[in-house]
């Protein structure tokens, strides 16, 4: 049976029960002696039995410095290894914001902190790490920091219940409980999914990027060969291959634009706006780049303007591409000789304000209005 906490933290335990049980032994003798003496001599009164209690008082007492003596020889007793970890290291991986898993050396989960749990489901100590984490190279690495104590790091893919993507850093907790072993292994779950996602998304966009520049620097490179081979003379084809080169020419054009304002705005995505822009000037910078466009549709472009000053804080070279980008859609997708209609007034907000830490939550389709004030 193991030894009780107790016992554990009280040095010399066994010395003194050894010494209580030396104690009780010469009593007995002495008493066994004592009775022998007056079966023997039945001359010996009161007097004499009265000494023999009082030599077998003195004896005791005597004896009683023994455990004193043999406790401070008895060196004291080391406590037996525990398989759980103890508070502090459970507090210390709680304060973690990744999910982390605290496995012994035999991979036997012995605690999840509340991330882990909240990312891969409740989990119960003392049931076997696989239980939880089925990825045959997380556990590989486990069982080789468990024998050797060596740190890894792995990615692996999780497809339960979606498709996630975890970077684990596996290293080992030597408590000295046990000496030249491992107690227990840390597992620290990293997501990387929105970062892989990025990656592909960037080598999808870069891919496709590169076709659509392809396509016109063909067709460029096409009528050039042409007209500097059988067209040279063709002065009837001429025009038209050059008229064509142009709108290749522009397509490219617009597409190195879209490349660079995508840079651009990946660079300021941090960067908070601080000139004031006044929206009339956007506006009608807007109506005449768009102007040529608008005659060409026969579509009439109607400006409806309350009561101003317009302004605003932001970035008027973003205001006007965005601006023109809507305006050129309507003009290009609308009916032919039709109205578009664009009103600028000031609005009146009537909700409460935000505080500036919860603007961000604006864009979060699962925020709530009681979750973002101020």
């Amino acid at each position: 049976m193991p030894a009780s906490e107790d016992e554990q933290r009280q040095p010399g335990t066994g010395a003194r029960m050894l010494a209580r049980l030396r104690q009780a032994r010469l009593a007995l003798v002495v008493l066994a002696a004592g009775c022998v003496l007056l079966s023997l001599e039945p001359e010996v009164g009161p007097v004499h039995l009265f000494a023999l209690f009082a030599a077998v008082l003195v004896v005791v007492l005597v004896s009683g410095s023994v455990p004193e003596i043999l406790r401070r020889a008895d060196p004291p007793t080391r406590p037996a290894a525990s398989i759980w970890p103890d508070t502090s290291m459970k507090m210390l991986v709680e304060a973690l914001p990744d999910p982390c898993f605290i496995a012994d050396r035999n991979g036997i989960l012995r605690y999840a902190n509340k991330a882990a749990v909240a990312s891969f489901g409740p989990a119960r100590p003392g049931d076997p790490l696989s239980f939880k984490l089925r990825v045959p190279e997380l556990l590989a690495a486990v069982d080789r920091t468990g024998r050797g104590g060596v740190v890894e790091t792995i990615r692996f893919t999780d497809r339960n219940p979606t498709e996630r993507f975890f970077e684990a850093a596996i290293s080992a907790v030597r408590l000295g409980r046990i000496e030249g072993k491992v107690d227990f292994v840390l597992i620290r779950l990293s997501d990387r999914t929105d970062l892989v996602r990025m990656e592909r998304m960037r080598g999808d966009f870069i891919a496709n990027a590169s076709h659509e520049l392809r396509t016109p620097l063909a067709s460029l490179k096409g009528f050039v060969e042409t007209l500097l081979g059988p067209a040279r003379n063709d002065e009837v084809n001429r025009e038209r291959f050059l008229r064509i080169m142009l709108e290749q020419g522009e397509r490219m054009a617009r597409l190195i634009d879209d490349l660079l304002s995508l840079s651009r705005i990946e660079m300021k995505a941090h960067v908070q706006p601080d000139r004031a822009v006044d929206l009339e000037a956007v506006l009608r910078h807007t109506l005449g780049l768009l102007e040529t466009l608008a005659r060409e549709n026969g579509t009439e472009i109607v400006v409806e303007r309350g009561e101003g000053p317009f302004v605003v804080r932001g970035d008027q070279d973003e205001l006007v591409q965005v601006l023109s980008n809507l305006v050129e859609n309507a003009v290009k997708y609308g009916r032919e000789g039709g109205r578009v209609e664009i009103g600028l007034a000031r609005v009146r907000d009537r909700t409460e304000p935000l505080a500036p830490r919860s603007a961000c939550a604006t864009t979060d389709p699962a925020s709530r209005p009681s979750t973002c004030r101020g």
